[in-house]
């Protein structure tokens, strides 16, 4: 390794602003000879790379939720297995997950009027999914408290809440009725409450996912 001396640098003087009372001037050190500025170029390309693996490492990132497996039979649904998705590299805590579950009928396909309430408006969920009205058939609530380790999922079982009965006879005609043989599609959507050791407490949205029921 070649030893650098004073005489490697070049001292450049900046003078101070007008009007403003400076004690000393300041200065900037700049390599003269092209091997220093490659090292300082070199040494800020990596400061910058450093930076930026910190970041994307303890940045949050928002959890997953996605349903893996739904359990029913010709009175509706029961519960749904869901896998929790812990994508920081630290751990988290996760709390009451409130995770409703929509049918979206194929174009063309006749729905129950079963599945629709007292309310005029074409679509009462105000959740279209290709212009198709998403029909709200339950809700997956819950006050479980777990946790999961870096970079890690667990599977956990949510009860369906239906939250009027004909949600509940809605789920159960869509069972029932099958359209041209073809699986159903459904959607979840919702949030849960998560923390970790660098942030608060707070509810999350969690990703739409979108299921054929076989």
């Amino acid at each position: 390794m070649t030893k650098t001396t004073d005489n490697d640098f070049k001292t450049i003087l900046i003078d101070p602003e007008p009007d403003i009372k400076q004690p000393e001037f300041t200065y900037y050190v700049i390599p003269t000879q092209r091997r220093k500025r490659n090292m300082c170029s070199g040494g800020f390309c990596c400061l910058f790379l450093l930076t930026f693996i910190m970041l994307s490492i303890y940045l949050p990132k928002p959890p997953g939720a996605y349903l893996n497996r739904l359990y029913y039979n010709t009175q509706g649904i029961n519960y749904g297995e869901f896998v929790f998705k812990n994508r920081n590299y630290y751990n988290m805590e996760w709390d009451n997950p409130d995770i409703s579950l929509y049918w979206i009928p194929y174009n063309g396909q006749t729905v129950g009027s079963i599945c629709y309430g007292e309310d005029d408006s074409p679509c009462e969920s105000n959740f279209f999914y290709n212009n198709i009205c998403a029909i709200k058939i339950g809700e997956f609530k819950s006050d479980l408290h777990f946790n999961t380790d870096s970079r890690s999922e667990t599977n956990k079982n949510l009860d369906m809440i239906s939250t009027s009965q004909q949600q509940a006879a809605c789920a159960a005609w869509m069972i029932l009725n099958p359209y041209e043989n073809r699986p159903q599609q459904l959607i979840t959507r919702g949030s849960i409450t998560a923390k970790t050791h660098m942030t608060n407490s707070e509810k999350i949205k969690v990703t739409d996912e979108y299921y054929y029921l076989e």
